[in-house]
């Protein structure tokens, strides 16, 4: 949940504000995905026994379960609200190609 404070009458309080991922965050998660060992080979592992997607931050992976109320959120339905969420965030995937089943 993302918060923002303020001063109301002395005391401090605070309301919820929409989830919003800072640009320069967007630039240095890309640097660093750019240069993760899976990355040239779209994400699988050497021996191809695993395929790395992306990584979800911390902030937008709890929010969303806080907001949806369903602790399943991410892997229901084989993981598509993951897939779904890294291809409209392409920054955050470490394969250069969608990630089938997240259209």
């Amino acid at each position: 949940m993302s918060v923002e404070f303020f001063d109301y009458k002395g005391q401090v309080a605070y309301r919820e504000v929409p989830m919003v991922i800072d640009p320069e965050y967007n630039k240095k998660v890309e640097e660093m995905m750019h240069h993760h060992h899976a990355r040239d080979n779209n994400g699988w592992t050497n021996n191809r026994s695993m395929r790395f997607a992306g990584s979800i931050p911390r902030d937008v992976y709890f929010n969303k379960i806080q907001e949806t109320k369903d602790d399943q959120y991410w892997t229901r339905n084989k993981g598509i609200n993951m897939k779904r969420w890294l291809n409209d965030n392409p920054v955050f995937r470490i394969g250069a190609k969608y990630i089938k089943g997240g259209k």
